[in-house]
């Protein structure tokens, strides 16, 4: 849990970029979980990550959302679209300890 003044700390990363999202965030970048919108408070910062999978390919997005953004990110059948591609059955989950988006 953060303190007072503390940032929340998150697992930033896209694991079409680098594989090793998928299953070892812990060896990727760590970031200070900061939005930058007028209306976001501390309180609405969370570790979010999306994973979904596509025929083979499997998918890990780890970063900084809002409280709110899985009902923004998953349609209501839990597709996932990501650069044209749907990704079924994904799973959008949203936490908030520091570095608590690593599973």
């Amino acid at each position: 849990m953060k303190s007072r003044g503390e940032h929340l700390k998150y697992y930033k990363c896209d694991s079409t970029e680098d594989s090793s999202c998928l299953n070892n965030p812990e060896s990727l970048e760590i970031e200070n979980c900061e939005i930058s919108l007028s209306t976001t408070s501390p309180k609405d910062y969370r570790c979010g990550t999306v994973k979904g999978v596509n025929e083979d390919e499997k998918i890990a997005i780890r970063e900084c959302v809002q409280e709110d953004a899985c009902k923004y990110e998953l349609s209501d059948d839990k597709t996932f679209i990501l650069g044209g591609i749907l990704y079924q059955n994904s799973t959008c989950e949203v936490c908030t300890d520091t570095l608590c988006n690593k599973d």
